[in-house]
């Protein structure tokens, strides 16, 4: 069974994480061998971390464009080097991966000063929007937050942001 959607491969990964998605017949001097198989949540952590490359690509350039700074949490130098990073450029708005929302959350109660608004590039669960909402911070999926850009854009100029 081939997965269409990644929301459907998110299914199929969660009834058979370790089932056989995509095979590749390995070739040795000119002769097939046997496949070899990339199981579904191989192949869904792998689409995942693809879609967040491409949609952080969209977020440098759209800074970019009307002059707003963006700065990168290092997380690899732990929790206390990502809340020093927010508060000491004032950051107000954090673009994350789905994984990265806890440990933001985290730190909330000692950055809640100057971020208010955390866009995950793929999903939010309801739990972790009321765990920052309670903090007075916004979280939102990458697809709300395009949203609300929209409704703002409209509110604001009475025409649309993007041409669809």
């Amino acid at each position: 069974m081939m997965a269409e959607t990644l929301f459907s491969l998110a299914l199929t990964v969660k009834r058979n994480p370790s089932g056989q998605m995509l095979g590749q017949g390995q070739v040795n001097k000119k002769k097939v061998g046997p496949y070899v198989w990339t199981p579904y949540q191989e192949v869904y952590d792998a689409a995942i971390r693809v879609g967040s490359s491409i949609r952080s690509h969209v977020v440098n350039p759209a800074c970019d464009s009307h002059a707003i700074t963006y700065v990168p949490l290092y997380d690899t130098l732990g929790a206390n080097a990502v809340e020093f990073i927010i508060n000491r450029a004032e950051v107000s708005i954090a673009f994350v991966q789905e994984n990265k929302i806890p440990a933001i959350i985290s730190i909330l109660p000692n950055c809640s000063m100057h971020l208010k608004t955390i866009v995950s590039f793929t999903n939010v669960s309801s739990t972790q929007k009321k765990e920052a909402e309670e903090l007075g911070v916004s979280c939102f999926s990458w697809e709300e937050f395009f949203q609300e850009i929209q409704i703002v854009n409209y509110l604001q100029n009475r025409g649309p942001l993007f041409a669809q």
